[in-house]
């Protein structure tokens, strides 16, 4: 899905609060979320062309989301 505009707030709201619901409903019901998962180690993220060093770098894509977790050297 392609969007011009930036969601407003209560859009990005309620889409929060659908996909908790969501989620909750797969726990309960023993349901494996569809989902991204990228483990790597000793790594150069790139972000607006400033270079980051990391030792540690997770990245998890999942209903339309993407979560990036890292730990500096």
């Amino acid at each position: 899905k392609e969007r011009k505009e930036k969601p407003s707030s209560k859009e990005i709201q309620d889409e929060d609060i659908f996909i908790s619901a969501k989620q909750r409903y797969e726990k309960a019901h023993k349901i494996i979320p569809i989902s991204t998962r990228i483990h790597a180690k000793d790594v150069v993220l790139i972000y607006k062309k400033m270079p980051f060093p990391l030792e540690n770098l997770d990245i998890v894509a999942q209903d339309d989301r993407v979560k990036i977790d890292g730990n500096y050297k």
